[in-house]
Order: C-alpha cells, then sequence, then structure tokens
C-alpha cells in the first residue's frame, strides 16, 4: 500500500497495514551496513583478524592492549562495536594461535 494511502487510511481511523505489506520506496541499503552507515561487525570481521593477527606477531601487548587497539581499529572504520565477550573471545583466539607460530626467543 503507497505510503499516502497509509496516511490517509490512517487519518480516517482505519488501521494501518502490517510493516511486510508497505511498499518498498525503492531504496536499497548496502547489507554490510547499518542504519546510520555504520558497517555491520560481521563485514569487517575477518579484516579485523588478520590485522589482529599481525598486531600480535609482531608486538608483544598483552591481550588488554591488543583488546584496545582492536576497539580502536573498529571504531576507525565506523564498524558497530559486537560484545564485549565475543570480542575478547576473537582477540584472544588470534592472539593465541599467532603466539604458538611466534619463534622463542634465543633459538634457531
Amino acid at each position: 500500500m503507497p505510503n499516502e494511502l497509509v496516511r490517509r487510511s490512517f487519518r480516517r481511523g482505519k488501521q494501518t497495514p502490517a510493516p511486510s505489506h508497505r511498499v518498498d520506496t525503492g531504496q536499497q541499503r548496502d547489507p554490510g551496513r547499518c542504519p546510520r552507515g555504520r558497517l555491520n561487525f560481521a563485514a569487517a570481521e575477518a579484516e579485523l583478524r588478520s590485522w589482529v593477527d599481525a598486531r600480535a606477531w609482531t608486538t608483544e601487548g598483552g591481550p588488554k592492549a591488543l583488546f584496545d587497539a582492536a576497539v580502536g581499529w573498529l571504531r576507525e572504520r565506523r564498524v558497530l562495536l559486537p560484545g564485549v565477550s565475543a570480542l575478547a573471545r576473537l582477540v584472544a583466539g588470534v592472539r593465541d594461535k599467532a603466539t604458538q607460530r611466534r619463534p622463542l626467543r634465543g633459538t634457531r
């Protein structure tokens, strides 16, 4: 039902149709973007994983420093932040794998 008809029927006291019956305005949103222009976390997760991996491999910062850096990375790219525990698990998992690959100091 066109929006004008929805407004007219609402003024007359009729019920508005269910949202599924409303006419599409033709404006398609990018599936990776949220209404305020933020990028969905799922769309940026792979890039974040590789960034955290590179950062964990090259620096010896602790998990908190890596977590804070990941939050900064997400904010710079206007990515919707996931839950704290989800991001902490991602960072910890990637950091553990990177640490296992890092050669021990003093060995050849």
